[in-house]
């Protein structure tokens, strides 16, 4: 009988030894682009995936268990001698017109500011079909100096929650590189003068 309860014991002991551990999180992933100045963090389960097969101008591509995606689109800025250059609400006016000529039934559920680091960009909760498929939008436009950045997340109608979460979680974490023109130092007049001993 002590035999029995030893054993008995020992298969208890083993098997409380071999029950499997839960998979530490990965660490979230820093990317730090190489066209424009920012940085962002993605958390797992989000990984990195091809730009092109998202969108062909995405510097940054990942999706989120091959159900939601999100890309971010920088771009250059015009300079335009006396003219301000596009701030983040015109930006989204011409996303907006672009998504709307391109999904079936869109609709903007709500939009207004919010702020990425420190400055102050627009954000548009939509929807639209495409596929048919009902597909749910959270779209983030900013502007730093002479860089204007599109960040859009997507997925099924149905992960709306979801996918409000995740794109604040990523938002959160973003990092303008560059410094406001603002905050450029002004060259001194010694720098810009020109040599005074040249003829």
């Amino acid at each position: 009988m002590r035999i029995v309860v030893f054993m008995v014991l020992a298969l208890l002991a083993t098997s409380c030894d071999s029950t499997p551990k839960k998979p530490e999180p990965a660490a979230p992933l820093d990317f730090k682009s190489t066209v424009a100045p920012y940085t962002v963090k993605l958390s797992s389960p989000w990984t990195l995936t091809t730009a092109d097969t998202l969108n062909t101008h995405a510097d940054l591509a990942a999706t989120y268990d091959d159900t939601l995606y999100l890309i971010v689109i920088p771009q250059k800025l015009p300079a335009i001698p006396g003219v301000d250059p596009p701030d983040a609400l015109a930006l989204k006016r011409a996303s907006l017109a672009v998504l709307e000529e391109r999904l079936k039934g869109f609709q903007i559920a709500r939009q207004g500011p919010i702020k990425i680091d420190d400055e102050i960009g627009q954000s548009v909760f939509a929807s639209g079909e495409t596929e048919g498929q009902q597909i749910q939008y959270v779209a983030t436009y900013a502007t730093r100096g002479d860089w204007g950045f599109q960040v859009v997340g997507w997925g099924p109608k149905d992960k709306a929650s979801l996918l409000t979460a995740e794109v604040d979680r990523v938002l959160s974490s973003w990092k303008f590189l560059a410094s406001k023109p603002s905050e450029l130092p002004i060259p001194s007049e010694t720098e810009d003068a020109p040599d005074a001993s040249t003829d």
